[in-house]
C-alpha cells in the first residue's frame, strides 16, 4: 500500500468550503502517479518505452467531503494486472482513520507509437508485486454506463478544449472530463432550482465514469445530460455524455 499526506487547500474547495469532486480526482491521480514514480515505474519509464497508462473507468464512493484545512491521507494499491489492464483501489481518510472516499479504477497500458493497447509485462508491474491483491468491498464496476432506451438527453453548453485541459499525454485529463460533466450537471440543477424554488441536494454520493475516446487541443466537447426523475422531484442521478461533433462519446459520467 502506498500513501501520502496532505491538507485541504483553499484552492481545492467549493462555495461550501468542501473538497470538490475534481480535487478528489486530482488527489487519486496524484497518488497513483507518485506511487509509480517512487517504485521506478513512473512517467519517464513508460515514455522511454512509448507507453502510457490510460484511465478506462472509475467507481468512486463519497461518504463525506473533507473541509478546508482538514488533514487527509490518500492511499492506493494495485490488486490485479491482466492483459493490457491494471486495476487499482484508493481511499482518502483522516489521519485518525475517518473514511471520506473509496474508489476502484481500471487502467490500460497504451502504446503511443502503435496507438493501441499494450500487454503489461512483468517488468511493468514488478515494483507493485508486494502491494497486495485485495479489492475494496465495493459494488462491481458497471460494464456500460448508459441511460434507459428512449431517454431524453438535454444539451448543455459546449466546451472548447484548451491547453489547461491537457496532461502529459497531450489529451484531456480524466479529472477535466469529470469537471466538464460536473459543471454541466450543476448548471442544469441551477435551472431547475430557479423554476421550482426548491434547493436540490447536489452533494454526490457515488460517481462512475468511463472514458471512451481522447479529446485533443481545439476539439469541442458537447455535454448531453439525462436526469432521473421529473422536474417535480429532487435530482437523484445525472448521467452526462460528453460527445464530439459527430455524436461519438469521449466519456460518460454518472453522478448519484
Amino acid at each position: 500500500m502506498y500513501s501520502f499526506s496532505s491538507r485541504v487547500r483553499y484552492s481545492e474547495i467549493d462555495e461550501q468550503g468542501q473538497l470538490t469532486v475534481t480535487s478528489i480526482m486530482n488527489y487519486l491521480q496524484d497518488c497513483a502517479t507518485f506511487h509509480g514514480e517512487d517504485v521506478g515505474l513512473g512517467v519517464d519509464y513508460h515514455t522511454a518505452r512509448n507507453h502510457a497508462w490510460m484511465m478506462a473507468s472509475y467507481e468512486i464512493l463519497i461518504y463525506e467531503l473533507p473541509k478546508m484545512g482538514d488533514r487527509i491521507e490518500i492511499l492506493t494499491w494495485p490488486y490485479q494486472f491482466r492483459g493490457p489492464y491494471g486495476f487499482r483501489c484508493f481511499e482518502i481518510r483522516s489521519p485518525e482513520g475517518k473514511l471520506y472516499v473509496q474508489a476502484d479504477s481500471q487502467w490500460f497500458l497504451y502504446d503511443t507509437a502503435e496507438r493501441r493497447p499494450a500487454k503489461v509485462t512483468p517488468e511493468d508491474c514488478a515494483g507493485y508485486q508486494a502491494e497486495g491483491d485485495r479489492r475494496l468491498d465495493m459494488p462491481p464496476f458497471e460494464r456500460k454506463i448508459t441511460a434507459p432506451a428512449g431517454s431524453e438527453w438535454i444539451p448543455a453548453e459546449p466546451v472548447v478544449i484548451g491547453r489547461h485541459h491537457l496532461d502529459t499525454n497531450h489529451h484531456v485529463n480524466n479529472a477535466q472530463y469529470i469537471e466538464i460533466a460536473r459543471e454541466a450537471a450543476e448548471a442544469e440543477i441551477a435551472k431547475r432550482e430557479a423554476v421550482s424554488g426548491r434547493t436540490e441536494n447536489a452533494a454526490p454520493a457515488r460517481l462512475d465514469a468511463q472514458f471512451k475516446k481522447m479529446a485533443l487541443l481545439g476539439d469541442t466537447v458537447y455535454p448531453f445530460l439525462h436526469i432521473e426523475g421529473d422536474a417535480e422531484q429532487p435530482v437523484r442521478e445525472i448521467t452526462t455524455e460528453l460527445r464530439d461533433g459527430n455524436g461519438e462519446c469521449y466519456a460518460i459520467v454518472r453522478i448519484r
